[in-house]
Parts: structure tokens; C-alpha cells; sequence
């Protein structure tokens, strides 16, 4: 999962939770074999189209 930068740890946490919960629930995967990285990207490192740093 990739990400802009800015949120806090208790947001991170929550995500990670929400994220689990409703796999759990949607799948039949376990929550213990869920495994989730966040890769945080700087703001200047995206593009969406068109050649252009929208972010910045």
C-alpha cells in the first residue's frame, strides 16, 4: 500500500485494525495472516497523468 506522508501513528494503527477486520470478515483469511506494509512516498515522487507533480 502506498501512501502520502503525514499520518500519525495512532491513524497508522487504526487503519491496520480497520484493514484486518474487514478481511477477516470479507474472506477466509485469519487476521494472523494478514501482513500489511505502508510505504510512505514523498509528496514530489508522485504523478498522476500528464506529466505533472499534482501533489506538490
Amino acid at each position: 500500500m502506498f501512501c502520502g506522508p503525514g499520518r500519525t501513528v495512532e491513524q497508522k494503527q487504526l487503519l491496520y485494525q480497520t484493514l484486518v477486520e474487514k478481511m477477516e470478515s470479507a474472506t477466509s483469511l485469519s487476521k494472523q495472516n494478514i501482513f500489511i506494509l505502508l510505504n510512505e512516498v514523498p509528496l514530489e515522487n508522485w504523478s498522476f497523468g500528464d506529466g505533472k507533480a499534482q501533489m506538490i
